[in-house]
């Protein structure tokens, strides 16, 4: 029988090929209508999709403490989403890529601060590959100087970290259909705020606007951040941040198959060292982490 573990990693793989296979079709979409504002819509259909299969009991039988953190599991996720995108606005999609792709170094980091557990040395080789690998995948190592809006990338990189850790103290604690319905909505209500104080919301008329809002927000929306509660109450947030490392991987594979953009040599070394870092974490996972002395 495949260990729950076991179970939980592939599940966090499939969610971030998800997550990837989507960007073209998140990417048309924003082409037509303000980013925050199709960010909105998404998230509030997620937030309908979870109502509609989690009893509303379960949100009753939350506490205070953990409402308020699953409250702040989305607003940490809004707020990556703001940063990064106020920061691509003069920052290159090379540089965004791998400073936020960095959260697989600031995962184990808030790990070891918070919980007092490090990352046992297969995760640490994997990180490192995953690091080395991003930074090809995403030309950050091309020597262009880095860009003015660099910081506030870095503060969404730490949004989508916090998001994880928070998720990962959370998911074994409480129903993992209640906290990703407090989560979503609380996404929503933060890039609903952010789209009113920065954006011109509009209404889109497109059906195939509509149709990525119905989708992503169904699927990896609503049925993805379930997964990934489920997920990380069987794996560490470290190993969590590690798998997440692929979803430029798999965009890339989506990119070639739909859209034929080619990969040169270095993001092909890129994919290949980010895929073997999630590996020889994966198969050294069976060590167990150690208690910091």
């Amino acid at each position: 029988m495949i260990r729950r573990q076991t179970q939980a990693d592939l599940a966090l793989l499939i969610l971030a090929a998800a997550w990837g296979g989507t960007f073209v079709m998140v990417k048309d979409a924003v082409a037509m209508m303000p980013v925050f504002t199709f960010l909105t819509l998404r998230f509030f259909v997620a937030s309908i999709t979870l109502l509609l299969i989690s009893q509303p009991r379960r949100l009753r039988q939350l506490d205070r403490r953990a409402a308020l953190l699953s409250i702040l599991a989305g607003a940490l996720f809004a707020a990556g989403y703001g940063f990064q995108t106020i920061g691509l606005q003069t920052t290159g999609p090379g540089q965004v890529g791998f400073i936020t792709g960095l959260s697989v170094i600031i995962v184990p980091i808030g790990a070891a601060i918070i919980w007092r557990v490090r990352p046992n040395r297969s995760a640490i080789v994997g990180v490192t590959c995953a690091v080395i690998g991003l930074a090809l995948l995403t030309g950050a190592l091309n020597g262009q100087p880095i860009a003015p809006g660099a910081m506030w990338v870095m503060l969404g990189t730490l949004g989508f970290a916090g998001q994880i850790l928070v998720v990962g103290a959370l998911s074994k604690q409480i129903d993992p259909r209640a906290l990703a319905t407090l989560q979503v909505f609380s996404t929503a209500v933060g890039c609903g705020i952010i789209s009113i104080l920065f954006e011109k919301p509009i209404v889109p008329a497109s059906p195939t606007v509509w149709g990525a809002i119905l989708f992503t927000g169904v699927s990896v929306s609503a049925l993805g951040v379930i997964m990934q509660t489920w997920a990380q109450s069987f794996t560490p947030a470290t190993h969590a941040a590690l798998i997440f490392a692929t979803e430029p991987v798999f965009a890339a594979i989506a990119g070639f198959i739909l859209l034929g953009e080619r990969l040169g040599a270095d993001q092909t070394i890129g994919c290949g060292l980010i895929l073997i870092g999630m590996l020889i974490s994966e198969l050294g996972n069976r060590e167990s982490t150690l208690p910091l002395s």
